[in-house]
């Protein structure tokens, strides 16, 4: 398969913190590019973490 004729997704993960141990994720994003870096779908979830998020948190990626 020749690189330039494959679609590829981006994805994005917002969490609570940067502990890979406690933090809780409450954002997943996800573009698909077509093979010309168009985009061709989107999709995004917020996901309730079931701890509150730190206000130094919010101000990095403004979910509350």
């Amino acid at each position: 398969m020749e690189l330039k004729n494959t679609r590829f997704v981006s994805v994005d993960i917002e969490t609570t913190g940067l502990s890979s141990l406690s933090s809780k994720i409450i954002e997943i994003g996800a573009v698909k590019f077509t093979p010309w870096g168009v985009i061709e779908e989107k999709f995004d979830k917020l996901i309730h973490p079931g701890v509150e998020v730190p206000d130094d948190v919010i101000q990095i990626h403004g979910i509350t």
